[in-house]
């Protein structure tokens, strides 16, 4: 992109947007006009020049500018001098002044008559988009000029379509007349006529399901058969809007996934248990015997088996020695304390296949049973994690003809609510729509070889 044109580009989102400002030397015209835009836009011009930028460029000069002729798909520059009096009455037909004092003041001064795209819905559009560069507009503006207007992607266009020519009703060729000739060759009362196509608005066609072409004066004889003026399909071909949709790689700005959950099932719960080091937190010496300290809950383990002590079982556990508790051989004690729903993550992994299995090395308990990956599923249920399309509809054909509606098609999840494309999917980005055959009058016509007149 040349540099002026990345000027225009932050330009257009300071001054639609406010997030900044911006300053440039002295430009014109020929800075940010866009020859490869100007030629697609029109035609005619196609025909006549191709991309020949310099050709292009003395055109819109010399006949584009009168013919009320866009040179660009984010800027007017003849909206913007009718939008402002001030303007006009300063400038006057130097066209150069007006791209030069939209670049320096007219963008910072809230000026947006003539500004043909608005990077900020365009990104609220298409998160892909939105995902990739953020609120940086300027990127946003030279994404559209550089993959979006071939993308087919209209979300943002102000304006959505270029306005046709004023003067020119007829195929332009190309050859370059006096000033005081039309764009559509008239020279001294003498009009020429150019037999062919000619393409009115964007259109791709397809033969027999084949790869999209964009539909131009010099191809169109390849899908289309002429009667006089009245133009047919072919045989198996098929026309559309706009270029097919485009499959998607990854599954960012899509879908968004939601991680599995746990809790509780129905009137189950479970404690952690903490280990006992410190008996006489527990226990006491009395009458020469061992008892339980008031209020001590304590669970006792020996040979695997877990069982709460009381007084009746508590010579299992302890015993006295040299006047003080002391626990018995292969003998543990616990306190222990409710988990809570929210703390399950904490002791539980959940895998791929929503299955539970431990986190770390505490010890679980459901009153005296211990839990282990084995009962995990008894007292703890997972919700599994899912994923739901984004904002973009996406299509499991670049026809756009079946939309996909179910996001577990296309998209894996994990547990963690990480989403990824599943591997093999097929799935497009929105292309643009069939157009029925009755409508092709409305996307081209067909100007027949003019009948010479009898000589007298």
């Amino acid at each position: 992109m040349k540099k002026y044109q990345r000027k225009l580009a932050l330009a257009v989102a300071a001054g639609l947007l406010v997030t900044g400002t911006i300053s440039v030397s002295a430009s014109g015209i020929r800075d940010v006009f866009d020859a490869k835009y100007y030629a697609d836009t029109y035609q005619d011009l196609m025909s006549a020049f191709g991309y020949d930028e310099e050709a292009l460029y003395q055109h819109f000069l010399t006949y584009g500018i009168s013919e009320g002729r866009t040179m660009s798909p984010i800027f007017d520059i003849q909206a913007y001098r009718a939008a402002y009096a001030d303007l006009d009455a300063a400038f006057g037909e130097n066209w150069d002044a007006y791209v030069d004092h939209y670049l320096a003041y007219g963008a910072n001064e809230g000026r947006t008559e003539g500004i043909l795209f608005d990077p900020a819905a365009y990104a609220k559009a298409y998160p892909d988009v939105a995902a990739a560069f953020g609120d940086d507009y300027g990127a946003i503006v030279e994404h559209y000029l550089t993959y979006g207007i071939a993308e087919g992607r209209t979300e943002g266009v102000i304006v959505t379509a270029a306005p046709a020519p004023a003067v020119n009703t007829a195929p332009v060729e190309n050859t370059q007349t006096s000033s005081a000739g039309s764009s559509s060759g008239e020279d001294s009362g003498t009009t020429t006529t150019t037999e062919g196509f000619t393409v009115k608005k964007t259109l791709y066609a397809a033969v027999s399901g084949g790869e999209r072409v964009q539909v131009t004066a010099d191809n169109a004889d390849t899908y289309f058969d002429v009667s006089g003026t009245t133009i047919s399909l072919k045989e198996n071909v098929a026309i559309f809007e706009g270029a097919a949709g485009t499959k998607i790689t990854s599954s960012e700005g899509y879908a968004t996934g939601t991680a599995a959950a746990l809790d509780y099932q129905s009137g189950k719960s479970i404690a952690v248990a903490a280990e006992v080091t410190d008996l006489t937190s527990c226990f006491k010496i009395e009458d020469e015997s061992v008892k339980l300290n008031e209020g001590a809950n304590v669970i006792g383990c020996a040979s695997n088996t877990y069982a709460v002590i009381s007084d009746s079982n508590i010579d299992t556990y302890v015993e006295i020695e040299s006047g003080a508790v002391k626990l018995k051989t292969d003998v543990k004690l616990y306190t222990t304390s409710a988990v809570a729903k929210t703390d399950l993550p904490n002791y539980f992994t959940i895998g791929a296949d929503n299955s539970l299995s431990l986190k770390g090395s505490a010890v679980l308990l459901a009153e005296t049973t211990v839990v282990d990956a084995s009962k995990a599923a008894t007292y703890v249920k997972v919700t599994p994690a899912s994923v739901a399309l984004g904002s973009t509809k996406l299509y499991s054909d670049a026809d756009s003809k079946t939309e996909i509606t179910d996001a577990t098609t296309i998209f894996d999840v994990a547990p963690d609510g990480t989403v990824t494309l599943k591997n093999g999917a097929d799935a497009y980005t929105a292309g643009g729509k069939e157009i029925n055959a009755a409508q092709i009058g409305d996307y081209l016509t067909y100007t027949p070889a003019a009948t010479p007149e009898p000589e007298e």
